[in-house]
């Protein structure tokens, strides 16, 4: 975690030193990124870093557990009202917001996906693996909420359910977004543009598509049933 000394800094030293630190480890594996090149086009001596942080793993930690997951929050706040809708409309929103950010924040979805892949390095991977408790802690407890109130089928593994949706909204959505893109992480880091090629009425079919398969999967009640006008369909055709 950061000492005093970091939190100390001037706003706009702290910003620079940040925002290169994730140029770094978006562009390089953990056993590949290097503190001198960082701290180089960061503008400060490299000794330095060392008042701020213990080493690149406490930098990495503080960065991947804190600062980035800092932002996506913020992000997701002010994208998705609070207590607005279903769970599924709220996943919906989730996902759109997930989205946007992605497209909009290139480098830090090229840091997230390399959180997912084996780093070669133990602590790197503590890291990662400390990341994906977070965010599951964080979708078991949406799941529990809704539970009580109704909107899961009976049965459904709440565990399992966290695992899923996580997929989906992580490497599953990523991929089909990327590939309506034709691009990767790696393209769309290179060159931004590419986020121009899908518009906002094509995002919101990938994000309420993703949520509808899971309201028909795991969805209790009219959620996980065919929907009202089918309902209708079938009652006028009696």
């Amino acid at each position: 975690m950061p000492k005093q000394t970091f939190e100390n800094l001037p706003d706009e030293k702290r910003r620079r030193l940040v925002d290169f630190a994730i140029d770094e480890f978006a562009e390089h594996p953990f056993a590949q990124a290097s503190l001198s090149r960082i701290v180089a086009r960061a503008g400060i001596a490299k000794g330095s870093i060392y008042q701020y942080f213990d080493d690149k793993l406490d930098l990495y930690r503080w960065l991947l557990t804190h600062e980035v997951a800092r932002l996506k929050q913020e992000h997701l706040a002010a994208a998705v009202p609070p207590a607005s809708g279903d769970l599924f409309d709220r996943l919906g929103a989730m996902y759109l917001a997930g989205l946007r950010f992605l497209l909009s924040h290139p480098r830090i979805a090229r840091l997230g996906a390399r959180a997912m892949e084996p780093s070669g390095d133990p602590g790197a991977d503590q890291v990662h693996t400390e990341l994906r408790r977070m965010g599951l802690d964080g979708m078991r407890a949406l799941l529990v909420d809704a539970r009580s109130a109704g909107e899961l089928a009976p049965g459904v593994d709440i565990d399992l359910a966290a695992h899923v949706i996580a997929q989906v909204m992580g490497p599953g959505l990523t991929n089909a977004l990327l590939e309506r893109i034709g691009t990767d992480l790696e393209g769309l880091l290179n060159d931004p543009r590419l986020a121009l090629r899908i518009g906002e009425t094509e995002l919101k079919a990938l994000a309420q598509g993703a949520a509808g398969m899971l309201r028909r999967g795991i969805g209790g009640g009219d959620a996980g049933g065919p929907s009202n006008s089918s309902k209708q369909a079938k009652g006028a055709k009696r």
